[in-house]
């Protein structure tokens, strides 16, 4: 999962393995491919971010690498939240219709990370209908 900390876009993608080599892949082309190159990259400490492909990959990019302190599960609260929300989605829906094999089990998957990331653009936006006045107050020009 990766989140802008400026703009709060979330991409949420599902991986068939935590190897470093897979994560950078999916970083270059989920991320990578469709918004500016970032600046910064920071992560956790986990292998799949501090291994040599997936540093490689931001080398190659020319992106700073910030992994979190050890142990620090504020500095990842965002993604946390999100792992939380798709976790909760997951629970309700194989309670619902539990899958009878891999691809119905991935299908559930990307169907609570759509929900989960599907539910953020709906926020905002409410967010943007109900304080109306403070955008228009930034979009004034003085004459």
């Amino acid at each position: 999962m990766r989140i802008t900390s400026s703009l709060h876009l979330v991409e949420v993608v599902r991986i068939d393995n935590k190897s470093s080599a897979h994560v950078a892949m999916h970083f270059e082309n989920s991320w990578l491919a469709k918004y500016p190159r970032p600046l910064n990259v920071i992560h956790d400490q986990g292998g799949e971010f501090i291994g040599e492909a997936f540093q490689r990959r931001l080398r190659v990019h020319d992106i700073c690498s910030r992994p979190t302190t050890a142990k620090n599960p504020q500095a990842n609260s965002v993604c946390e939240r999100m792992h939380q929300a798709v976790g909760n989605t997951l629970r309700v829906l194989t309670t619902l219709e539990p899958p009878t094999g891999a691809d119905s089990a991935r299908q559930l998957v990307d169907t609570a990370i759509a929900d989960a990331v599907l539910s953020c653009p709906m926020h905002v936006q409410q967010c943007l209908e109900d304080h109306t006045w403070r955008l228009s107050l930034w979009s004034r020009h003085d004459s």
